[in-house]
């Protein structure tokens, strides 16, 4: 059996994610997380790796939306509230 390791990736563009709203320091340090952190649903990728394969993945949507709202200093939104 193989045990996977947690492996950061450089993706730059995430599709499902548009950043190009954000400011470029914003969208450079939200980028760098999502390329650095793992995605919470164990798959051990990235999240921005996450987002790029399995972009229905409700765990990487919301760390995604979490690390978005943390950069632009806002509260991260709850899922399902409006």
């Amino acid at each position: 059996m193989v045990i996977r390791e947690f492996v950061p990736t450089n993706i730059t563009e995430v599709p499902a994610l548009p950043l190009d709203s954000l400011p470029k320091d914003q969208k450079n340090r939200v980028l760098f997380r999502l390329n650095m952190e793992p995605c919470p649903c164990g798959c051990k990728e990235s999240i921005a790796s996450c987002l790029t394969l399995h972009p229905e993945c409700p765990s990487a949507n919301e760390a995604a939306q979490k690390i978005v709202a943390e950069e632009r200093g806002e509260k991260p939104k709850q899922i399902g509230a409006p």
